[in-house]
């Protein structure tokens, strides 16, 4: 063999000891737990300073001293003033006085009035740029009526031009009643038309306690007909707490009355940490009792507001599930994963055959038995596929995972065959489930996951053609143990014959 063939090899080979160190370390669990480090709110006391046009609220603990409240995600809010007292910047702050980033993402917001009823926002990062935020947009041009309500909005990007944002349309338009409360959304395109949301909803209806609070919801077409969501409802009535937030959510038919969702359930409520953040959702049905969902689970546990589920049993615990396994502790992959590689080199074939169809089957059931019913049906985005590593724990999981998923198919294929092409394999396979997956509705296409179930496939081949090598390798070195003291036996026979002459 070559120098240069040596040295691919010894590259390939270390690249694939890097690849499974990186996959522990990209797995390895975060601390979801919520530690209360700072007092709530309420057990603040809250100032406020004027001086000049600029007003700061902050939150102060008995010592008088600046605080960071746990319910919060700042400890300070500067608010500045024109001189016709129209507010033109918001900027937000930690007790130490550095910038606090908002859950959107922002660090601050500015208002720049171009006319009495137009108004640009423009959210800022630590630098005073603007920035893109959470839900797909830099900035929102709006218009407003002469109770100075925002009748119109449009979501722009850094360049200012329309842009949609993460639900799907590019604008809303409001509608308010004689109280001044909203009533009405419609969602708009770029061309100011009634559109569609993600969800299918082109208009959304308001009921509102005397509080002002929204406690139901019914959707509309743009012929403003009642059109269903993506789990059949027509609408949603809710409960909520004294911060306003939605408890018990409650799926209602055509005529506003209670029903039985796609998912099986009419009742979801939910919990909340003290940060705002949602802890956890649980279903049930019209009289309350619980009701469990595909998969078996009967409410989620948000280990974080980015991070990856628990599936709830029927007491509210932790369910014995793959899916708990599997995505609490994801490491549990990778392990299984070298193992049948290691397998797929050394057992029996006939055995190996066995365990591939047993495994193919675990596939279909985690990809397509496993999952409930999507709204989304395709996605061909690459481009958030890397950054989506950094991006949440749930997404370094998932991403790892695919990949895993089939690298031992991959190391099946490598002891069938040394052909290579065999690899292409791994590709029609993801390529089937993903199909299966749109016309099912059990899940989405994703290119994504096609890119690494192809990977899997190819670092499973080359994993366990290392492991086959390897196998080879040590059976030469048996063989030549044995060989070599049978010739030295050999000489010192014939060195004693030799004597004896």
């Amino acid at each position: 063999m070559s120098k240069k063939k040596q040295c691919l090899r010894l590259f390939s080979k270390g690249f694939l000891v890097l690849f499974v160190v990186i996959s522990f370390a990209l797995l390895v669990p975060e601390d979801f737990t919520t530690l209360r480090m700072s007092p709530f709110v309420r057990e603040l006391t809250e100032k406020t300073k004027t001086d000049g046009r600029t007003r700061t609220t902050g939150f102060y603990n008995s010592q008088g001293k600046l605080t960071d409240p746990v319910d919060k995600h700042f400890a300070s809010h500067t608010e500045v003033f024109d001189e016709n007292d129209r507010l033109v910047a918001e900027n937000f702050y930690h007790a130490d006085g550095t910038p606090a980033a908002q859950p959107k993402g922002f660090i601050g917001i500015r208002y720049e009035y171009m006319s009495k009823t137009e108004l640009l926002v423009t959210y800022v990062d630590g630098g005073d740029e603007p920035m893109m935020i959470a839900p797909g947009y830099a900035y929102i041009r709006r218009t407003l009526d002469d109770r100075d309500k925002v009748e119109e909005e449009y979501y722009l990007d850094l360049d200012k031009n329309h842009v949609a944002c993460s639900d799907g349309f590019y604008g809303t338009h409001f509608v308010y009643d004689e109280k001044g409360s909203n009533t009405e959304q419609t969602f708009l395109d770029a061309d100011g038309n009634p559109m569609q949301n993600k969800n299918g909803v082109t208009r959304e209806k308001y009921l509102r306690n005397k509080q002002d609070q929204n406690i139901r919801e019914m959707y509309f077409d743009e012929k403003d007909q009642p059109v269903q969501a993506p789990l059949g409802e027509y609408g949603l009535a809710f409960e909520r707490d004294d911060r306003d937030r939605p408890t018990k959510f409650t799926y209602l038919d055509v005529n506003g009355h209670w029903m039985v969702n796609h998912e099986g359930y009419t009742i979801m409520t939910r919990t909340y940490r003290p940060d705002g953040s949602k802890q956890t959702d649980r279903y049930y049905d019209h009289d309350e009792k619980p009701v469990a969902l595909a998969a078996g689970q009967y409410g989620v546990y948000h280990t974080s507001e980015y991070g990856q589920n628990v599936y709830l049993d029927k007491n509210g615990g932790a369910q014995l599930s793959l899916h708990n396994i599997f995505h609490y502790q994801p490491y549990i992959v990778v392990v299984i994963g070298i193992l049948l590689c290691v397998f797929f080199a050394l057992a029996p074939e006939k055995l190996c055959y066995i365990t591939a169809a047993v495994y193919l089957g675990f596939i279909v059931y985690m990809t397509l038995l496993f999952r409930n019913t999507v709204e989304t049906k395709t996605n061909f985005d690459l481009s958030t596929y890397v950054a989506r590593l950094l991006y949440s724990f749930e997404s370094r999981s998932e991403i790892v995972n695919n990949i895993w998923l089939f690298i031992p198919f991959g190391a099946f294929l490598r002891r069938k065959t040394e052909n290579r092409r065999w690899i292409l394999a791994a590709f029609f396979l993801s390529l089937l489930v993903e199909t299966a997956q749109l016309l099912t509705g059990f899940g989405t296409f994703e290119l994504n996951d096609l890119i690494g179930n192809t990977l899997g496939g190819c670092i499973g081949f080359y994993i366990t053609e290392g492991f086959l090598e390897m196998q080879v390798y040590w059976r030469k070195m048996r063989d030549l143990r044995r060989v070599i003291p049978e010739e030295e036996e050999e000489e010192d026979t014939s060195d004693l014959f030799i004597d004896k002459k």
